[in-house]
């Protein structure tokens, strides 16, 4: 008796041990899948998040993210995914995105990274690792371009070469404010719509310069694109051209703090999109 039961506990034991071998397998064969798809791959974050640190959870079977609240339309390029204990990290290069000619795109690498974190919260690692390509990145740059709301499609801006005098924009067709075809009037809210009234800045905040750039005398533009919604507040921003040394995130820290008067249209308070550019200069 005390036999047959030494041969079940060892059969048991070695079941056990061929099972935690094909689930290190498993984990193994999937990281590796997922580093093969990203690693050196230009991708587009669903989210648009502009944070350097990035957050996603596993949460009643799919992966999810809380909104962020500044967002930028990048290409990460990703240099590592790691899979332990209970995340998964991917760590990224984030490249500015231009149009080019032709429909084509031009990447400028902004010298900044994305780290990535995935907080499992206690689910098995085997079963989120092959979600995690289509939950976190688009298919290709079409389905990204398309999910970019209507008003913040010029968060994609025009690439100029720096050795070329840069053509003035036409101009655009008036029409009244409450048109609703957004192309018939040139753009959303146009100060050349009929009845239109653009917001008035009430208040505003001077940006720091950040001691990196402080430290080394860069100067940099930043330019914003924000919404402003029917009480003046900014409701949200992306971040159309950004610069380098910390700048980016001082200019939206400044920004963020502006208050308007709300635009109206015959009168009423309606939400707009606004461009703001920061100036940093230091002598």
């Amino acid at each position: 008796m005390m036999m047959r039961m030494k041969r079940w506990m060892a059969s048991l034991i070695l079941l056990i041990m061929l099972g935690a071998v094909a689930c290190a397998q498993t984990v193994e064969d999937e990281t590796n899948a997922l580093r093969n798809a990203l690693v050196k791959h230009q991708r587009y974050m669903r989210g648009f998040s502009a944070d350097s640190k990035i957050q996603w959870r596993w949460k009643d079977g799919a992966l999810v993210q809380d909104g962020p609240a500044v967002h930028m339309f990048s290409a990460l390029v990703a240099k590592s995914v790691k899979g332990s204990g209970n995340k998964i990290e991917i760590s990224a290069d984030r490249y500015i995105v231009f149009r080019g000619k032709d429909t084509k795109m031009v990447l400028t690498p902004l010298n900044e990274q994305a780290q990535i974190t995935i907080d499992l919260n206690g689910a098995d690692i085997a079963a989120v690792l092959p979600h995690v390509e289509e939950a976190l990145f688009f298919r290709d740059l079409d389905e990204a371009l398309a999910a970019i709301p209507p008003d913040f499609r010029d968060a994609v801006p025009p690439y100029v070469d720096p050795s070329q005098e840069p053509k003035p924009a036409p101009p655009l067709a008036g029409c009244d404010c409450t048109d609703a075809v957004a192309m018939k009037c040139g753009t959303p809210y146009s100060m050349k719509n009929e009845g239109m009234v653009m917001p008035k800045l009430l208040y505003s905040v001077e940006p720091e310069f950040s001691e990196e750039a402080r430290r080394k005398k860069f100067n940099g533009d930043v330019q914003t694109g924000l919404h402003i919604d029917t009480s003046g507040h900014v409701s949200d921003i992306w971040i159309i051209r950004p610069t380098g040394l910390g700048l980016t995130q001082k200019a939206v820290e400044a920004v963020r703090q502006y208050r308007f008067a709300p635009a109206t249209c015959h009168a009423q308070p309606v939400s707009v999109f606004l461009t703001i550019y920061t100036n940093f200069q230091i002598f």
